[in-house]
């Protein structure tokens, strides 16, 4: 599915990431990233969420974060089961280590651990 541009050429807010939250989420992203990652929009919205303000995440994430894969998948929609390979790779190129890897990276990223992000 292609995304609209604007007349620079830009990707368009669309109603997968129109929200002003996800739209933040995407700002450091190239073109290309964006058009890779839109299909997971709301997943790179939670993360982004988890990284920033240290929001806790769903089940789903949690999993993700923690390296769990099992119940991640146990736990994921039928889209996030689909782009389960594009969850992994935005997690690992956009995310520090320090919050992400294991139970207890994660404990600590929400406890306010690793304050240096």
């Amino acid at each position: 599915m292609k995304m609209p541009k604007n007349s620079t050429g830009s990707i368009t807010s669309t109603s997968r990431i129109g929200d002003s939250k996800t739209a933040q989420a995407y700002e450091g992203l190239d073109e290309k990233q964006k058009l890779e990652y839109w299909s997971i929009a709301d997943v790179v919205d939670g993360l982004e969420k988890y990284y920033n303000h240290r929001c806790p995440t769903g089940d789903f994430l949690r999993a993700v974060l923690e390296n769990d894969f099992l119940h991640a998948f146990n736990r994921a929609d039928l889209n996030n089961t689909r782009h389960m390979d594009k969850i992994a790779k935005y997690v690992y190129n956009h995310l520090p280590t320090e919050c992400y890897g294991s139970k207890e990276k994660v404990r600590n990223w929400l406890s306010g651990g690793n304050n240096g992000k």
